[in-house]
């Protein structure tokens, strides 16, 4: 059975929201220092594309 398309919009705008929360106040040098923050970022954004 296909998936319908709106649960896929629904998954895209919980991981983007995931991804603020994640990242929140951090500047580009901690994020990238911060490597569980990056890899789960990374990982939503799988779900993303």
């Amino acid at each position: 059975m296909k998936r319908d398309y709106s649960l896929f919009i629904k998954d895209i705008l919980e991981a983007i929201k995931k991804i603020e929360e994640f990242v929140g106040n951090m500047n580009f040098d901690e994020f990238v220092r911060d490597d569980k923050t990056a890899s789960a970022v990374i990982r939503k954004l799988e779900i993303i594309r």
